[in-house]
């Protein structure tokens, strides 16, 4: 482009060809809006404690109730208090019940504003309405932290009951080394992770075309179901077999990335097979003949970028016992590493 093309002609030369540039920079405008959006709400959103009751202030028109919508609980209709932890001891929740529905709060993340507060002029950490306090050392500690707040606080002055859940059911002070079944599930787990690190690093073939999400995800539902079933005990806490389900189902799937490769390559009996590509614009190969999956190498931008387009290649492609395609990307590693050991020199030399 000339130096005195104008910006517009400069953004629609960048894009040209390239229809997901404009939707990147719409999509990351549009998040830059919410985020300044979500910061004014926040700052201006209030839990209001009065003789009346509690209410919830947001500048968010209650015709647009989406995210989140002003209430108000009188203290008479308040029947019950429950105090949660989602997030263990760093983000106790509680959640106010008038018998028909229920309002979460988050109890750490409010902060009583002072008058002496209110007239100071607010810092860009200020701009945050949630100020959450640093996760308490135990739970009793979390209780004594809670108590100490100005809304349990009013609480407890208008007779509202309040529950708390049990230190055992929460998990917090389970220890994973007492059942026989969450020290098995924790070497699985690990055990699962090691494999999926170690034969990452030494397989020499990736996929190509679609990648089996199907058989990940299906595999790893059924791996936690399977895992919950079999850690469920009444001596083991529900969240802390709920939890070790979700990471081994999470070990499998991960596991499933190297081992199907590996599957796939020894339940084949033909081999590896050379086939001819075509290069096509921004790294993307297409099989020159047959009904092949294309290939991206999107990597190695500028190693495909000493080529011509539509240039042949020719790559080594595994159709295994498990249906899909795979690719030996060890002969490419080497050409692009000789590539850059050509170039290395070149770039030194003087201008």
């Amino acid at each position: 482009m000339p130096d005195d093309a104008s910006i517009l002609e400069k953004i629609g030369k960048s894009i040209e060809g390239k229809p997901w540039k404009l939707l990147e920079a719409t999509a990351n405008g549009l998040l830059v809006l919410f985020m300044a959006l979500a910061i004014y709400i926040q700052r201006r959103e209030k839990i209001v404690i009065s003789v009346t009751g509690i209410a919830f202030k947001t500048p968010i028109p209650s015709w647009f109730p989406a995210f989140a919508s002003r209430w108000t609980l009188p203290w008479t209709r308040i029947m019950k208090a429950k105090v949660r932890l989602p997030m263990g001891t760093a983000q106790p929740a509680l959640f106010l019940s008038d018998g028909t529905k229920s309002r979460k709060i988050l109890v750490n993340a409010w902060v009583k504003q002072g008058e002496e507060e209110a007239k100071q002029k607010p810092s860009i950490q200020d701009l945050f309405r949630y100020r959450g306090m640093p996760r308490a050392p135990s739970f009793e500690d979390m209780k004594v932290r809670l108590e100490a707040s100005p809304l349990l606080q009013a609480l407890r002055a208008h007779n509202v009951p309040i529950d708390y859940p049990g230190s055992a059911a929460t998990g917090l002070t389970f220890d994973l080394q007492s059942s026989p079944r969450t020290n098995a599930a924790m070497i699985v787990f690990l055990g699962l992770l090691a494999y999926a690190f170690i034969d990452t690093l030494y397989i020499d073939e990736i996929y190509v075309g679609d990648y089996p999400l199907a058989i990940w995800v299906g595999a790893g539902l059924i791996a936690g179901v399977l895992a919950r079933r079999w850690i469920t005990d009444p001596k083991i806490p529900r969240v802390v077999s709920i939890g070790l389900a979700a990471m081994l189902g999470l070990g499998v799937a991960g596991a499933l990335y190297p081992g199907l490769l590996r599957l796939n390559q020894w339940t084949d009996s033909t081999g590896l097979v050379a086939h001819d590509y075509v290069l096509r614009v921004y790294v993307r190969l297409v099989p020159a003949t047959g009904d092949l999956p294309e290939v991206s190498f999107t990597r190695y931008s500028d190693y495909w970028g000493q080529f011509p387009l539509g240039s042949t290649h020719r790559l080594y492609l595994r159709h295994g016992g498990l249906g899909f395609y795979q690719l030996d990307e060890a002969p490419l590693l080497e050409a692009v590493r000789a590539y850059h050991e050509k170039k290395r020199p070149e770039s030194r030399q003087p201008k």
